[in-house]
């Protein structure tokens, strides 16, 4: 019975192993953008201010057009997962102060595993504030959508408004009334 537990726990491990991927450093010192080819389970490590963040490419599925990441922010409580598409880009604010550190897009599929993404540098890093602990260095991304209006749900809004204006003129009484005259002439006629 020992002997079936340690060989599990061994097949276990050795499984465990196999699947790990693997990962790779950027450095943002020469250029201020970096496409990277990733394959499913890798990921991508880079220093900002001070601290090592991670990025690793957790699902390809080009059937939907998306890729699913996950975030490992230096000093985050919890990972963050995002889901990239072509039409999308992830911008991270890593010191809060809503300004736009990096983005993250997606620039094309090579198979089913594998990607190319783009890092961009959009600011500098900040040197730490001499307060020390008082400070929230931290985590804060968001996805957005790229094109003119910068929101997925603007076709949606747009839609809503258009139908209840619709429903406010038909709901007049001017135009009820001519309705009902239009509905009798097609009964009679």
């Amino acid at each position: 019975m020992r002997k079936a537990v340690f060989f599990a726990l061994i097949l276990l491990c050795s499984c465990l192993v196999l699947a790990a991927g693997e990962m790779r450093t950027i450095d943002f010192s020469n250029s201020t953008s970096l496409l990277v080819q990733i394959n499913t389970n890798d990921g991508v490590r880079f220093d900002w201010a001070d601290k090592n963040h991670q990025v690793v490419v957790t699902n390809v599925n080009m059937n939907k057009s998306r890729v699913e990441l996950t975030n490992f922010i230096e000093g985050a409580p919890t990972p963050y997962y995002n889901s990239l598409n072509p039409k999308t880009t992830i911008v991270l604010d890593f010191d809060r102060d809503k300004v736009r550190d990096m983005e993250i897009s997606l620039v094309k599929f090579v198979d089913n595993d594998t990607v190319i993404l783009l890092f961009q540098k959009l600011s500098e890093p900040k040197p730490p504030s001499p307060q020390g602990n008082v400070q929230v260095t931290g985590w804060f991304t968001r996805v957005f959508s790229k094109g003119p209006f910068n929101s997925a749900y603007y076709n949606v809004g747009l839609l809503v408004i258009v139908i209840i204006v619709i429903v406010l003129l038909l709901s007049t009484r001017p135009v009820r009334r001519s309705y009902r005259r239009w509905r009798r002439s097609v009964r009679l006629g």
